[in-house]
C-alpha cells in the first residue's frame, strides 16, 4: 500500500492489514487498487478521496489530479459558460478545493489562532476571525480567486453560482469517502472483537 494511503487511513483510525512487502508497496497499485484490497470504494467519490488527500496530507499530487477531475467533470456538463476561459475556470475549481478542504473558513493570519491550545491561551479576542478562522464569504471568496484569476468583483460575481456548485459536489464527495472509511474501520473493529 502506497504511504501516503496509509497515512490517510490511519488518521481516521485504520490500522493497516499488510506489514510485509507488497506488489502496492511497489507502486504497482494503483490507489483504487488499494482501497479495493481494503473493501473501500473509490468509485463514485474518487473526488473526494482526492481531496481528503490532499487536505490532510498536503500531497499536490493529488491535488493536481483533482484539478483535473473536476475540470473534466465540468467539461461534460452543460453546466459551464461559456465564457469561461481556462485560467478563469482552474481559478473557480482551486478556490472552490479551498472553500471545501477548509470549511472553517482561511486560517487567520492576524491572530494565527487555529488551534484549540493555542485558542486558549490569547486573551484578547481578533476581529477579524472567529476561532482563528475568517469565515467564508463572498469577499474572502473573490479575495482568494484574484490571488489565482485577476477579475473585478462584478466579474466574479458570475463565477460564484459555480463555486458555491464545486464546493457543495466535493464536500458531498469527501463525506462519502469519510463514511467509507468510517465503516470500513467499524468493520475491522467489530472483527477484532470476534478474535479477541
Amino acid at each position: 500500500m502506497s504511504m501516503r494511503l496509509k497515512l490517510l487511513l490511519q488518521k481516521f483510525g485504520f490500522k493497516s492489514v499488510s506489514g510485509g512487502s507488497s506488489p502496492a508497496d511497489n507502486g504497482l497499485f494503483s490507489i483504487e487498487q488499494e482501497l479495493a484490497s481494503l473493501d473501500i470504494c473509490w468509485e463514485g467519490s474518487s473526488a473526494g478521496w482526492l481531496l481528503l488527500l490532499t487536505e490532510q496530507l498536503q500531497d499536490t499530487d493529488a491535488f493536481h489530479q483533482l484539478v483535473a477531475v473536476v475540470k473534466s467533470g465540468l467539461m461534460e456538463s452543460d453546466d459551464i459558460f461559456s465564457a469561461c476561459d481556462d485560467e478563469a475556470l482552474t481559478a473557480v475549481i482551486i478556490t472552490a478545493i479551498s472553500e471545501a478542504s477548509n470549511q472553517n473558513g482561511q486560517t487567520c493570519i492576524k491572530c494565527d489562532r487555529h488551534d484549540d491550545s493555542n485558542t486558549r491561551s490569547c486573551s484578547p479576542v481578533c476581529s477579524h476571525c472567529h476561532h482563528g478562522y475568517i469565515p467564508w464569504t463572498d469577499d474572502s471568496r473573490h479575495a482568494f480567486f484574484v490571488q489565482l484569476y485577476p477579475a473585478p468583483y462584478s466579474d466574479f460575481v458570475h463565477y460564484l453560482p459555480l463555486i458555491s456548485q464545486i464546493t457543495d459536489r466535493l464536500s458531498l464527495d469527501k463525506l462519502a469517502a469519510l463514511m467509507s472509511i468510517k465503516g470500513r474501520v467499524e468493520k475491522q473493529m467489530r472483527c477484532e472483537k470476534v478474535v479477541a
